[in-house]
């Protein structure tokens, strides 16, 4: 693996330990060194979504490859087309549900490209759920934090999940909460929030998102809906990988909507959380 502002090749065999053996402890280690901890993924409510089935194989990596006993893992689902506003206050109300329900058990949470904006301004919009260690560590998974797609002509500019994601509507919520954030929990949110960007240059891509993909690739390396350039806020958190050759879904979803391995995204999984916790 290369540095953590380093690029990772989708393609590449060395992406995490190879076999669920060698990672069987990572959940045994993670107790010893940090506590218990509960990782949350945050998904969308929209049957669109269904055939993706978002973090299926990710989950199974925890449990099955890691050890994380299956009441640590856990879903909770955000609006697709309901405003990043409306959808960070009802997902405070989830996470604070889930920390009581599981014994005050830290959360790590981790979103998708679109729940990533949600879990973004959760925090923003409550900075109690870190002050109180609530969440421990965000993982944002190539967020979306607007598209260049955006400012397509009518009528694909007013697709749901366009619509709601052009870039200067989501810098200034994020621009807008950050100002109220409290000073003195800058440096907690800095350490809590890590982002996961990726594009593909221009190597594989799903064909769901190859005309998009052409269409941004003037603008820079993409996933073929938003800008890797895009998939983070300056100034907040940092990156915990960026990714080279990968598209929107690699990642995260699975199902007959993917067409990267399965194996691809266990050991990401596994990655991913030897990273968090080294």
């Amino acid at each position: 693996m290369v540095g953590p502002t380093g690029t990772v090749s989708a393609n590449n065999s060395q992406l995490a330990i190879s076999d669920g053996r060698s990672v069987q402890t990572a959940w045994q280690k993670l107790i010893a060194n940090q506590g218990d901890r509960q990782v949350v993924f945050v998904g969308l409510n929209n049957s669109y979504f269904r055939p993706v089935q978002f973090f299926s194989d990710n989950k199974k990596a925890l449990v099955q490859d890691m050890g994380f006993p299956a009441n640590r893992v856990a879903e909770v689902d955000t609006g697709f087309t309901t405003p990043f506003a409306t959808n960070a206050d009802s997902l405070y109300k989830e996470l604070l549900q889930l920390y009581q329900a599981k014994g005050k058990v830290p959360i790590v949470a981790i979103g998708n490209p679109t729940t990533s904006v949600d879990l973004l301004l959760t925090v923003l919009k409550h900075p109690d759920l870190l002050e109180k260690g609530i969440i421990d560590k965000m993982v944002l998974v190539q967020p979306a934090f607007g598209t260049p797609l955006a400012n397509l002509p009518w009528p694909l500019n007013h697709l749901p999940v366009v619509q709601k994601n052009s870039v200067p509507a989501v810098r200034a919520q994020i621009d807008e909460a950050l100002a109220k954030f409290p000073q003195a929990l800058r440096s907690k949110l800095d350490d809590t929030v890590n982002y996961v960007r990726a594009g593909t240059t221009p190597g594989h891509i799903n064909p769901l998102f190859f005309i998009p993909a052409l269409l941004l690739k003037a603008k820079g390396p993409n996933d073929g809906i938003s800008l890797e350039n895009d998939q983070r806020i300056p100034g907040v958190g940092r990156d915990l990988e960026v990714w080279d050759n990968t598209d929107h879904w690699d990642l995260l979803g699975a199902g007959p909507a993917a067409d990267s391995p399965a194996a691809l995204r266990r050991k990401f999984t596994q990655s991913l959380f030897q990273r968090l916790y080294p």
